[in-house]
């Protein structure tokens, strides 16, 4: 008989000690692409259909975080910018992340929940500054480089798993590359080419970025009070006057009192449309409608990123007591419409001429129907029919080992057998020199 050494496809090789790490499903975050097709199912983006429905959600809220808010854990409000923004203006990412310290007050940094690319870093001291040679600027180096996902092509689609891209625990502090530029109490990192000196092996990638999940200023006694620390990234700032539309299926009176959230972004200018509609205080406002529609009119500032599969896009939130709804602001911009006729709601550009009545009829005579909709046509599941539309079994070895041996056999379908040695191999023991 014989018995084929094998390695079973995908295995991670062993590290510099020898040492096989499988990894765990924890480990993992979704891809960006991927994650935003999951997060299709759930939210409302104007993104590939122009029409899009989805199911009503209904959780009233009463909170309000003005300006925008944060994602998850990370639910403090955000403070309008220190300046009026203008087209153009590059985007400090710090206020959708949480400043913190994690070395016993040496240190003051930003962390974020997804992965963003750091082009440059901004301190301004509230006192005299220290002295430059006692604070080291420093990422959290986690997978990237070595594992990064594209700028300029889009990455990764719904069937195509998981990217392990990093996370807050398994990584290192690494001091940055950067030049260092002083002015008065302001100090501007300006990162080097990763792989001037941080990464000289890898000689065909030169950003001149840091892809992290946290950054830092460490020094070397407590750290000083800072009056800002801003982080920012090669995004800029575009505005884009969006109309708001609510009480498609207001059949009965529906309370569609609200406000609005952004992440990665900010709202300005709000406006009521209609009678129906009373402005609050901090971008709120208190709507009841029935057989009518009612909206706001709103100034929305969004990212524009030369990264295809940036993590500062922004989303905006409609948080109201009849139902809750999120789009991307900026495929609104493009002319995209959100039109959700489970919610009754139609999001579009200020300037669109379209009424909820015209977009309606459009989609009624539309010669396709919804995906969901045509799932609500199919008829009833049955056991016959499920067990039709599986798959034939394909043939598959049988596993045969003893109980705390690291050797691994197989026997293949046909009778021939395999054995697996990676397991007693990697790291090598008593028992290798004997398999």
């Amino acid at each position: 008989m014989n018995i084929t050494p094998r390695r079973w496809a995908g295995r991670p090789p062993p590290d510099a000690h020898g040492t096989v790490r499988t990894p765990h499903p924890a480990d993992f975050r979704i891809i960006h692409l991927t994650r935003r097709a999951c997060l299709a199912g759930i939210l409302l983006a104007a993104a590939a259909e122009p029409l899009r429905a989805q199911s009503p959600e209904h959780s009233p809220s009463d909170s309000f975080a003005a300006y925008g808010t944060r994602p998850d854990a990370l639910l403090a409000p955000v403070p309008p910018p220190a300046r009026p923004l203008s087209a153009g203006d590059p985007v400090n990412i710090a206020p959708w992340g949480e400043r913190t310290s994690w070395d016993n007050g040496r240190d003051v940094g930003i962390y974020w929940e997804d992965p963003r690319d750091v082009f440059r870093v901004v301190v301004a001291f509230a006192g005299p500054p220290p002295a430059p040679a006692s604070a080291r600027l420093q990422w959290w180096q986690s997978q990237w480089p070595e594992r990064r996902i594209p700028r300029d092509h889009p990455s990764g689609a719904g069937e195509s798993g998981w990217l392990d891209i990093g996370d807050w625990y398994r990584g290192r502090w690494r001091d940055a590359d950067a030049q260092l530029q002083i002015d008065g109490r302001t100090w501007t990192y300006v990162f080097h080419h990763v792989n001037a000196t941080e990464f000289p092996q890898l000689k065909d990638f030169s950003a001149p970025y840091r892809t992290t999940m946290k950054v830092r200023l460490l020094f070397s006694h407590t750290a000083p009070a800072l009056q800002s620390f801003q982080v920012f990234s090669d995004s800029t700032w575009r505005s884009t006057d969006v109309r708001l539309e609510w009480g498609g299926t207001a059949v009965n009176s529906q309370s569609w009192d609200g406000h609005l959230e952004t992440f990665n972004g900010y709202v300005d200018h709000l406006e009521p449309l209609g009678a129906n509609v009373t402005l609050g205080p901090d971008r709120s406002w208190k709507s009841r409608v029935k057989r009518h529609m009612a909206g706001v009119r709103t100034r929305v500032w969004f990212t524009e990123s030369p990264n295809v599969n940036s993590f500062d896009r922004t989303v905006v939130t409609v948080r109201a007591r009849q139902a809750n709804f999120s789009f991307d602001a900026r495929d609104v911009a493009r002319g995209a419409r959100v039109f959700a006729p489970a919610y009754g709601v139609l999001v579009q550009r200020a300037d669109a001429l379209e009424t909820y009545a015209d977009v309606r009829a459009r989609w009624k005579a539309a010669p396709s129907e919804p995906l969901y909709q045509r799932v609500f046509d199919q008829p009833e599941q049955s056991y016959q029919r499920a067990l039709a539309d599986m798959p034939p079994k394909r043939q598959f070895y049988f596993p045969v080992g003893c109980e705390g041996g690291r050797q691994r056999f197989g026997v293949e379908p046909d009778g021939s057998a395999f054995c697996v040695n990676d397991r007693i191999d990697e790291p090598p023991g008593k028992d290798t020199a004997r398999r």
